[in-house]
C-alpha cells in the first residue's frame, strides 16, 4: 500500500479548509438538530424558530454558519424563507457522525464497566 507523505509545515489545502469549516459548523448541537429537522424535508424558518431555545439573532447565526459551510441552502417564497439540505450527502455525514459517537459511547461504557469490576470493595 502506498502511503502519502504529509508535510505538516505546509499550509492546509483548500479542501482541508472546507472540511474544517464543515467540522466547525457541526460543532454545536443546535446546528446538528437543525440539519436533522431539515433532512426530513424543506422547512420554513417559521417552523424552525419555535423549536430552538435561542433568540432570533442566535438562530440566524446558526443558519448562516450551516449555509456558509455548504450544508444548507435557503430560498425565499414570498415572505417565507425555506431551508433544504444542500446535498443528500449531508445525511450520510450525520449518519457517520452518529456511528462514531455511538462507538465512542460504547467504548466509554466498557471502560466504566471495567473499572467497576476492578474497583476496591472497601473491605
Amino acid at each position: 500500500m502506498v502511503q502519502e507523505t504529509i508535510n505538516v509545515q505546509s499550509p492546509a489545502s483548500p479542501l482541508d479548509s472546507f472540511l474544517a469549516e464543515i467540522g466547525e459548523a457541526l460543532g454545536h448541537p443546535i446546528r446538528i438538530a437543525i440539519l436533522r429537522l431539515v433532512a426530513q424535508g424543506e422547512t420554513c424558518l417559521c417552523e424552525i424558530r419555535p423549536l430552538f431555545p435561542v433568540d432570533e439573532s442566535g438562530l440566524s447565526r446558526h443558519l448562516a454558519t450551516l449555509r456558509r459551510a455548504g450544508l444548507l441552502v435557503a430560498r425565499r417564497e414570498g415572505v417565507r424563507v425555506l431551508y433544504n439540505l444542500a446535498s443528500p450527502r449531508v445525511i450520510d455525514l450525520l449518519d457517520a457522525g452518529k456511528a462514531i459517537a455511538l462507538n465512542r459511547a460504547s467504548c466509554l461504557q466498557g471502560v466504566i464497566e471495567g473499572s467497576r469490576e476492578h474497583a476496591p470493595t472497601g473491605e
